[in-house]
């Protein structure tokens, strides 16, 4: 039997925000989110040996929970300055 439980989170999701043209600069790179991802893993196994014959069965079930804690939407461009709208959320990663 093992038994595992994990959360990682992962930082640093970088993406290239569009600006207009006639600034003169590239494209600046930000962080666009944050994700975290919880769970567990657990299997079980047996294994016997009958007459010179090898049986072993096993079987594992796990949970996995990604959530986005942080999302950019997006850049802007204000009064000659870049602006980017930042939401703190606690959403559920749909694949």
């Amino acid at each position: 039997m093992t038994a595992e439980y994990f959360l990682k989170k992962t930082d640093g999701i970088l993406q290239t925000f569009r600006i207009p043209d006639f600034v003169g600069f590239q494209s600046p790179i930000g962080n666009i989110g944050k994700i975290e991802n919880e769970g567990f893993e657990l299997e079980l196994g047996y294994g016997k040996s009958i007459n010179g014959w090898n049986f072993d069965f096993s079987g594992n079930i796990s949970y996995n929970d990604n959530i986005v804690t942080f999302y950019c939407t997006g850049s802007g461009f204000q009064s000659g300055a870049i602006f980017f709208h930042r939401k703190d959320l606690r959403l559920p990663v749909l694949l």
